[in-house]
């Protein structure tokens, strides 16, 4: 329901889901609402039980949309961060791909 309230969405900048038990369906929903979504420039998924191949979809998305700036995918199914750069289709670095730290 959340994902795709972003459809329609045309003010919010920011939203934080984390924690909420999305798993891989509901990263994958995520994926497909930012393809349309043109507003929302941080999105926070961190703790939401995300797989790699959801990871996948969020990633390739992030990459076709502009607007978005910072994806949040921390402490999900993956182990670490090299995990997530290995798992990608794509040549990848800390510098086209950043892990922030929980504050």
């Amino acid at each position: 329901a959340i994902a795709e309230s972003l459809y329609v969405n045309s003010t919010l900048l920011t939203l934080i889901a984390k924690a909420n038990k999305f798993k891989s369906s509901g990263a994958r929903a995520f994926a497909e609402a930012l393809l349309v979504n043109k507003k929302l420039t941080n999105l926070d998924l961190r703790t939401n039980k995300i797989g790699i191949e959801a990871l996948k979809a969020l990633y390739e998305t992030a990459q076709r949309n502009s607007v978005l700036t910072t994806l949040n995918i921390s402490d999900n199914v993956f182990k670490s961060f090299e995990d997530i750069i290995q798992h990608l289709d794509c040549k990848c670095s800390t510098t086209t791909v950043t892990q922030t730290e929980n504050i």
